[in-house]
């Protein structure tokens, strides 16, 4: 299948598929100087090899080329739409411009007369003042329905602090009986001149004890109200509470004597009784 002239080795020529590249394999001569020729399965295998390699290659270069382009045509659109919303944003300004070229204010240039001009001057003031007026009227509206609601949230859990407290019809009536004349005297009005006092009183769990203990001891009205600022009457407020709350923790102490009668309290002192006292000062 071949020749040795002038110690050149020429290989066959192989013919391969078409569309392929053809390729030369260099082989080394044997240590004894004889040509030597690759097997048949060697030559063989060679092309399917490089045919694989190439259509994985292709896939690659494909899908690549897919995303590639496919970013490109993304950031084109956003782009272009970028550019129409700023169109968009400059035709707005330009068209408020051309409405209101002083920035909403009137000018003589507008109307025919000057009576046209300044009735529309005062309309405008007019109408200026009475938006104002209104947004503070909507505004003190809602501050006050909030505050209402407030009120009425705090009134709903002391009616309930009024039903735990004063757990029977008797001592309930007496707590209304009691209250209602107080207020009718005035206490209502001294407590609402102070808010953050009414709220103390109100926001309390034993609120009702406070009250009762106003309606029903001058002293402690005194103590509250005479002489007083607003943040003597916290101050004030919150011993009162501590106080309730002291008395209210200590234990009812039921009498000990004979079925039917009081029991007797001897003291502790001469001086504590004053009939045993003056009875000591006639036998001495």
């Amino acid at each position: 299948m071949f020749t040795n002239e002038e110690d050149e080795t020429k290989f066959p020529e192989v013919d391969f598929p078409t569309g392929e590249q053809e390729t030369e394999t260099e082989t080394e001569s044997p240590a004894d100087g004889s040509d030597s020729q690759p097997a048949p399965e060697e030559t063989q295998n060679v092309q399917p090899l490089e045919k694989g390699l190439g259509e994985k290659t292709q896939l690659d270069k494909a899908t690549w080329s897919f995303k590639h382009q496919l970013g490109k045509q993304k950031k084109k659109y956003e782009n272009i739409i970028q550019g129409w919303e700023t169109k968009y944003n400059d035709l707005a300004a330009r068209l408020e411009k051309l409405e209101n070229p002083n920035g909403g204010a009137l000018t003589r240039d507008q109307f025919q007369t000057d009576d046209d001009f300044i009735n529309a001057l005062v309309e405008q003031r007019f109408n200026d003042t009475w938006n104002a007026k209104l947004a503070e009227a909507q505004k003190q509206y809602e501050a006050q329905n909030k505050q209402n609601e407030e009120v009425n949230s705090f009134r709903s859990k002391a009616e309930e602090n009024v039903k735990k407290l004063y757990n029977t019809p008797e001592a309930e009536k007496d707590y209304r009986d009691k209250i209602a004349f107080a207020l009718e005297m005035g206490l209502g009005d001294m407590i609402d001149e102070d808010p953050e006092l009414a709220q103390y009183i109100i926001r309390s769990d034993i609120g009702p004890k406070i009250m009762y203990e106003l309606a029903t001891n001058q002293d402690s009205v005194r103590e509250l109200f005479e002489n007083t600022n607003s943040m003597d009457k916290q101050f004030k407020i919150r011993e009162l509470e501590s106080r309730i709350r002291n008395q209210m923790a200590k234990p009812v102490t039921p009498a000990i004597g004979r079925p039917g009668m009081a029991a007797e309290t001897k003291p502790t002192s001469l001086f504590d009784d004053d009939e045993r006292l003056r009875e000591w000062l006639r036998t001495h």
